[in-house]
């Protein structure tokens, strides 16, 4: 009786285990796509699944050189709004150039204070501050 009863506890802890992998959390992932309009007005989006985020930095660079920073949620001009499981950032506009320049914003996902991932959003365009 004694070992039906272990054989039994054993069984149970075995198929836990195997229940508890199978049921384990997706894996979060995180995006960002930064676009700019003819009058140089710029849109950062930033999206994740699978994780809770409650902010969102943007580390602005134009041709690699530190423009700005932008945050969501934040009121005021260098402000932005989280909606769901998206931040979206704006700037701008900027000056239009005669030239084509990279920007880049370096966005860096927080929950809670500390920081779940970071990533870089690209675009070319004929803008310059």
């Amino acid at each position: 009786m004694k070992r039906t009863v272990v054989a039994a506890l054993l069984s149970l802890v075995l198929s836990g285990a195997t229940v508890g992998a199978v049921g384990a959390a997706p894996t979060p992932t995180y995006s960002a796509l930064l676009t700019a309009d003819s009058a140089c007005a710029f849109t950062l989006k930033a999206s994740w699944k699978n994780t809770s985020i409650d902010t969102v930095i943007g580390i602005w660079y134009q041709d690699d050189e530190y423009r700005f920073t932008t945050q969501a949620p934040l009121q005021g001009p260098n402000g932005g709004i989280i909606r769901g499981r998206t931040a979206t950032m704006h700037a701008g506009p900027v000056p239009v150039d005669t030239a084509s320049h990279s920007w880049r914003v370096l966005v860096q996902f927080y929950r809670g204070g500390a920081h779940q991932f970071e990533t870089n959003a690209i675009t070319d365009a004929f803008c310059a501050i």
